[in-house]
Parts: C-alpha cells; structure tokens; sequence
C-alpha cells in the first residue's frame, strides 16, 4: 500500500469514528494523545517548540496542543 492510500484510509477511519483529540486525528482510543498533553501539563508547556521529538507521532501532537493552549 503507498503512503497516499495509507494516510486517505487513515483519514476515512477517522472521520468514521469521529476519534479527535484536540483537533488532531487519533487512530484507536487517543491515549498517546493525552498522555503527550499530560507531560506538557506537568511541566508547564506553554509554546510548542518545547515539545520534544519522539517515536511517538500522537504523544507529540498531545504536546503541540498543549503549547497551542488547546
């Protein structure tokens, strides 16, 4: 499957479940997100570029809506 196919399936899936967290699309149950949003709470996150890259692509965007002030 090409990357194109991947993300528009991804998207559908979404849009299906309705599963958002904070304006950005959760694949299963947004846990990654929150916790992402959590660790920016506990130390006081308030502007995105403090928000470290990871392996986790939803823990970070849990974080960069945390520095967004979502």
């Amino acid at each position: 499957m090409r990357a194109s196919e991947f993300a528009k399936k991804r998207r559908r899936k979404v849009r299906e479940q309705g599963l958002v967290y904070k304006g950005y699309p959760c694949t299963k149950d947004c846990s990654g997100h929150m916790a992402g949003y959590g660790w920016g709470e506990r130390r006081g996150v308030t502007n995105t570029n403090q928000c470290p890259l990871g392996n986790s692509n939803s823990w970070h965007e849990g974080c960069l809506s945390k520095g967004q002030g979502r």
